[in-house]
């Protein structure tokens, strides 16, 4: 192949792979899933604990917002997590009039019913962050998995 042709079919490539074209890939979709979890962080303990042994919180509200297209909120729903500390929303794209598109989503905590209660911007989970890229697509599921949320101790807490 040329080096015309191979960037001509990387460019296709990219392309077809740009979040912006989800709704296009799922013509039959009729609705989207926002998934992920929320786990607590505890700095008390030894370095390989603090980083890889995060537990999951059961009852963690997560907040889900959809805006229109000129940013009005139209769609918000809470969530809690269940004993594995995972939420799973799925919101239609259309809603009331108003079609909603995922990558416009914000997902973030709220609270904690433990006293593993202070969020974390990790993954930006305090700030709120938006999908970007589907971890599932066919043609009838379209679902985001956002990773992990933290929220850690009162004694792990860093003044802002």
């Amino acid at each position: 192949m040329t080096k015309l042709s191979i960037l001509a079919l990387v460019a296709v490539l990219v392309l077809l792979m740009r979040p912006s074209n989800v709704q296009g890939m799922s013509c039959t979709a009729q609705e989207f899933t926002i998934s992920g979890t929320v786990l607590c962080q505890d700095c008390t303990k030894d370095w390989n604990t603090f980083a890889f042994g995060a537990l999951p919180i059961e009852g963690a509200k997560v907040d889900i917002v959809c805006p229109d297209k000129g940013g009005r909120p139209v769609y918000h729903y809470s969530d809690l997590t269940d004993k594995t500390g995972t939420f799973r929303v799925t919101v239609p794209y259309n809603y009331n009039g108003f079609t909603l598109d995922p990558l416009d989503a914000i997902v973030r905590l709220v609270s904690s019913p433990t006293d593993c209660n202070i969020m974390t911007n990790f993954n930006k989970g305090k700030d709120g962050v938006s999908p970007t890229t589907p971890t599932v697509c066919h043609p009838d599921i379209v679902e985001f998995g956002l990773g992990s949320f933290y929220f850690t101790i009162p004694q792990c807490s860093i003044p802002e």
